[in-house]
């Protein structure tokens, strides 16, 4: 068990790093929820542990100090009655000041030396959690370039590929479900059994890696977030797991009828589907991270407008021809950002607590 915020921040960016990567996709991965919440958790728990012990030593000064007054004050009031006492009342007085004085400055250095210890553990532990976040931060810029120049280069060969092919042999690909054959026709083409095996392997590979990531998610995220979550909140897990079997049935039925048809294409399929999500969450992304009266009415609102707009122009104005056959993703993230606004302008301003949220993160040098 972690008992140090700086080992569960090790263990939190252990678990980033070797997380598996989302198919088709270089900059997310899939991550274990329930491990990184428990993580998280015990970081957001072990803080108030810390700062409690700084108030701890804070408290332990403070009643310190109260004793040695106390103790001063009473040692001064026995002085005081003895020294009525005695034939020698001034000098018994003096010594019992400056015995008092003497605690008095005792503890004042144990005072000052309580603090010190409080406030360098604190520096401390904060010096170290900004280490480790900042060692974090590199790491991400690094692997976001990495990203990057890779995507490049495997985009750009994709096309290249495409049009090598078409130059090639333009009549082998009269369709569009043919057309995406063109990397398995060349390599049977250009290279030799044995490579040409590798290549169609890789391809089954990569195929099979990503529908297998895609159903295993899309059957959590119905059975998880869904039944569970809003439906039937009490769901056991044998529960969930039906759900989520009946799930994985509909989506490979429906991948059945959506192959059938030979003059669709998966870049149709994709596009359409892309252009979704594009319409929905990309607005909102964008409004969210950079305008700070963005509500939760209105971001429902967005969200609904892009995902019907999609819809409908794809099947209904799509087809009219002309100007109207621009792609869906264009009318549905306007009609989307707009409606964002105005219902966000229409309805209450968020919280001060998460403007306050937004303000400090813009101020991030990030």
């Amino acid at each position: 068990m972690a008992t140090g915020v700086e080992e569960l921040l090790d263990m939190l960016f252990e678990m980033i790093d070797e997380a598996k990567s989302m198919p088709l996709s270089s900059d997310k991965c899939i991550l274990e929820r329930d491990k990184a919440l428990d993580l998280l958790d015990e970081i957001r728990a072990q803080f108030p542990m810390e700062l409690a012990e700084a108030k701890k030593l804070i408290a332990a000064r403070t009643e310190y100090i109260a004793s040695a007054k106390r103790e001063g004050e009473l040692i001064r009031k026995q002085a005081e009655e003895k020294a009525r006492q005695m034939v020698s009342e001034d000098e018994l007085l003096a010594q019992t000041k400056q015995k008092a004085n003497e605690l008095m400055r005792t503890a004042e250095e144990r005072s000052r030396d309580l603090r010190k210890a409080a406030n360098d553990y604190c520096e401390d532990a904060l010096r170290r959690t900004e280490e480790a976040v900042a060692e974090a931060y590199d790491e991400i810029k690094k692997s976001r370039i990495i990203a990057m120049i890779w995507l490049v280069v495997s985009l750009s060969s994709a096309v290249c590929i495409g049009l090598i092919g078409r130059a090639v042999i333009p009549t082998e690909f009269l369709t569009q479900s043919a057309a995406e054959s063109v990397f398995i026709v060349l390599s049977k083409m250009l290279l030799p059994s044995f490579f040409c095996g590798l290549v169609v392997s890789g391809i089954f590979a990569a195929a099979m890696s990503s529908s297998s990531s895609y159903l295993l998610i899309s059957g959590s995220a119905v059975a998880t977030n869904i039944f569970k979550g809003l439906i039937k909140r009490d769901a056991t897990d044998n529960q969930v797991m039906i759900v989520a079997r009946i799930t994985l049935t509909c989506i490979l039925l429906l991948g059945i009828f959506l192959a059938m048809d030979q003059n669709s294409s998966i870049f149709d399929i994709v596009s359409y589907a892309w252009a979704g999500f594009g319409a929905s969450f990309g607005p909102l992304m964008l409004c969210s991270l950079y305008w700070r009266r963005t509500t939760l009415p209105g971001a429902i609102a967005g969200m609904l407008t892009g995902a019907v707009t999609v819809v409908v122009w794809k099947n209904l104005v799509a087809p009219l021809g002309g100007w109207f056959a621009v792609y869906e993703l264009l009318p549905g993230f306007l009609l989307a950002l707009l409606v964002i606004v105005v219902v966000s302008k229409l309805t209450k301003e968020p919280s001060r607590e998460v403007t306050d949220d937004f303000d400090t993160y813009m101020e991030l040098d990030v």
